[in-house]
């Protein structure tokens, strides 16, 4: 189970070394953060999820890093989706 799977469920992924990637591209594309392999860290939790209503809601948290070190952090972040 996992995003790249397509199954998800109430679980934290983690990002970076955990397989999973997170990036954040400024408008334009001219600087871009990424948490991938062992540049970067951060999770998201899914804390709710309904496969028959198609929501799913959760918070996540990352350290991105840019092509010249440069770093973000973002915290105490919150999502509440409903997809097709």
């Amino acid at each position: 189970m996992g995003p790249a799977s397509g199954n998800f469920g109430v679980t934290t992924y983690s990002i970076g070394s955990g397989g999973n990637n997170a990036n954040y591209v400024l408008p334009g594309g001219s600087t871009t953060w990424t948490a991938v392999g062992a540049r970067g860290s951060g999770s998201v939790m899914i804390t709710a999820f309904s496969a028959a209503n198609k929501t799913a809601s959760g918070t996540f948290n990352f350290v991105l890093v840019n092509g010249s070190g440069g770093m973000k952090t973002v915290t105490n972040g919150s999502f509440s989706v409903t997809y097709n």
